[in-house]
């Protein structure tokens, strides 16, 4: 299952003209994220929004699904919410939310092994 179809509809999503489901999740995870992350930097001195549009334009030359370009926008984004599984599950879904806390270890294991 796509994370695209895990999100809740927002109102007035559904028969948008031009934009698939996925790109309009893909719209939403970023303009959730970019109040979050806008002016932060990362333990590396790195912009977080600047590494977060990094890594979404990656994953896109690679040919990942947009759905795949959201979360990864949430799992920054979760670095600065105080209960992020359970933002995210309410905005996104349980199964997002999952994605994001199961990530976030993923990136704790590496910041460890750098330090």
């Amino acid at each position: 299952m796509e994370l695209a179809e895990l999100a809740p509809a927002e109102e007035g999503e559904a028969g948008s003209p031009g934009k698939s489901s996925p790109e309009q999740l893909l719209l939403k995870a970023r303009a959730f994220a970019e109040p979050l992350l806008s002016g932060q930097r990362f333990d590396t001195g790195e912009d977080a929004l600047a590494h977060a549009d990094g890594v979404s334009f990656i994953l896109q030359g690679i040919g990942a699904p947009p759905s795949l370009r959201a979360a990864s926008y949430l799992v920054y984004a979760s670095e600065y919410l105080n209960q992020p599984e359970e933002v995210v599950a309410r905005a996104f879904g349980p199964d997002a939310a999952g994605l994001v806390a199961h990530t976030r270890k993923l990136v704790q294991v590496q910041r460890n092994a750098r330090d």
